[in-house]
């Protein structure tokens, strides 16, 4: 039994040398870069080689070439050995491998694996960015764009934390435009990318910043409000407070139709559920909506919040201050006041002449506010105004509405004044026909002491139906010439009806447009009393009509 085992292991380690002897290689190494495998022009970068076996001999090989060792400096520690370059070159980046064998024997092992050495920083950085937005909608396709600063070269998307390479676009300007069509199956570290001369692959450009693209969940949003308030005066700084239902996680502000996070923060304490985000103005272009988010994951981030509207001006533009139906009301009715201006996130209140203080104060909607006065009495009579309300301290000047008149009727006043103006009216028009009726037998009473009395009966009638017709006649040849007008016509007649030696006709001497009517009081006289008619008398004439 004592000499069983010895001759057993004996046996044993004849027969491993025997198996060493007929493999001609050795199991193969692994090779690794530190701290990683892509570096700048002049950094430092160390391989190391790791071997399963100890007391090794350990060779670096670049591409089908063996490197030499006067630019590295190795160290043995264990079965690694590591190789080390302090001043990294462009024309060290390639391929490299590594090799261990015995001794002085021509037993070697399997190459390692390949590694890639990258030098970057020969070109300057490109930018990168997402299309439509880096903040995604599940289903959403996202186009990555690499916007270099010199043509002809190659464009690589690559994986930020490992710096595999995703997709690679030949020469085409100066930009490339990399389609992810997988939407929510992005790497959650995030993408780079770099542009390369295609004759040196391994001469990279200065790479990209890291692009992280972010999955908008289903996660309740955060509220957005602005303190002190959300119109701030050049210069000024204005708070923006975003809270949310989760304690600890991070919380980033986003500028509306970009969608860009402009700012991240973490909460002061791990039980605190909101951050203060310090948004300073004086560039321009910081009037706008606003909006935040918190990231349940890296990946992930919550509902977007309301938009929160932003205003940076020196002064806040005029309201506009209306009344409907109308300014002018009556008791017991309604009014509404509408005021409304360009800004959304500030209160409107609303004044009256006289008094100090707002009447109303309410925060505007898609059309502005609307102030209802119900059950009007004679107190809501007066000029109104509506301007915003700041909660500020008051740098910012704020104009008010031009004023509103509004004036209250009482229904019992405006029906007595409208019974005066109808009573009057009436009296009016009666005072008129009076008058004519009065002329018209005037005139009556002239033509029946110029006519004898058998042809009385008769001249009445036509005096009257001239009489009737002498007011409407005047007032429809009112514009005509008097010459024109049926008075001078009535006058003629007359004159041809009395065939009597008349005296010279005083139209021709009279420059005036004046009817006469001759008299002969002896034959009104004789003819009242049935006897015959004297010679004829001296003639009087009277004026009938005229101007």
């Amino acid at each position: 039994m004592s000499l069983t085992l010895p001759a057993v292991l004996w046996l044993g380690l004849c027969l491993g040398q025997r198996i060493m002897a007929q493999n001609e290689y050795f199991p193969q190494p692994t090779l690794s870069a530190h701290p990683e495998r892509v570096v700048a022009l002049g950094q430092t970068v160390t391989l190391s080689c790791w071997a399963p076996y100890g007391d090794m001999e350990y060779a670096l090989r670049k591409g089908e070439n063996w490197e030499p060792l006067e630019r590295w400096t190795r160290h043995q520690s264990g079965n690694i050995l590591y190789f080390s370059l302090s001043s990294v070159r462009a024309s060290d980046a390639g391929n490299f491998s590594c090799i261990y064998y015995a001794g002085m024997s021509y037993r070697r092992s399997y190459p390692s694996n390949s590694l890639e050495l990258v030098v970057t920083g020969f070109y300057a950085k490109p930018s990168f960015q997402a299309r439509p937005g880096r903040l995604l909608s599940p289903g959403m396709n996202v186009t990555l764009q690499c916007q270099g600063q010199v043509g002809g070269l190659t464009f690589s998307l690559l994986r930020a934390r490992t710096w595999d390479l995703l997709q690679r676009q030949a020469p085409a300007g100066d930009r490339a435009d990399f389609l992810l069509p997988a939407a929510g199956a992005w790497e959650p570290h995030g993408y780079r990318c770099v542009c390369f001369h295609p004759m040196a692959p391994n001469t990279w450009s200065t790479p990209s910043d890291v692009l992280h693209l972010v999955l908008i969940g289903s996660h309740l949003k955060p509220s957005l409000s602005a303190l002190p308030s959300p119109v701030v005066a050049p210069g000024r700084t204005v708070t923006l407070r975003c809270q949310g239902p989760l304690q600890g996680v991070p919380f980033a502000l986003l500028k509306a139709r970009t969608l860009e996070p402009l700012q991240q923060q973490k909460p002061s304490r791990w039980n605190q559920n909101w951050v203060l985000f310090k948004l300073s103005t004086g560039k321009g272009n910081e009037t706008g909506n606003y909006s935040c988010a918190y990231y349940v994951t890296s990946s992930e981030l919550s509902q977007i919040s309301e938009a929160l509207e932003i205003w940076v001006m020196e002064s806040l533009p005029k309201p506009t201050l209306t009344a409907w139906p109308g300014p002018e009301l009556a008791l017991e009715g309604n009014v509404t006041l509408r005021c409304w201006g360009p800004l959304r996130a500030v209160g409107l209140a609303l004044f009256r002449e006289g008094e100090a203080g707002p009447l109303q104060i309410q925060y505007p909607g898609p059309d502005g506010v609307q102030f209802p006065i119900a059950k009007v009495t004679a107190a809501h009579a007066g000029r109104y105004s509506c301007r915003y309300h700041m909660d500020s301290d008051g740098l910012i000047p704020a104009e008010p509405s031009d004023w509103l008149q509004l004036v209250v009727a009482d229904p019992g006043n405006r029906n007595l004044l409208f019974t005066a103006l109808s009573s009057a009216f009436f009296l009016l028009l009666a005072f008129l026909l009076l008058l004519t009726a009065f002329l018209c037998y005037r005139h009556k009473q002239s033509r029946a002491n110029s006519l004898s009395l058998p042809a009385a009966g008769a001249a009445q009638a036509e005096d009257l139906r001239s009489c009737l017709c002498l007011s409407s006649r005047r007032s429809r040849d009112a514009r005509k010439p008097m010459e024109e007008t049926g008075i001078s016509t009535v006058g003629a007649q007359e004159r041809q009806e009395r065939p009597t030696s008349d005296p010279p006709d005083p139209e021709a001497e009279d420059p005036q447009d004046v009817t006469y009517a001759q008299l002969n009081p002896h034959t009104l006289r004789t003819r009242a009393a049935g006897t015959p008619a004297p010679p004829p008398e001296p003639s009087l004439y009277a004026v009938i009509a005229g101007q």
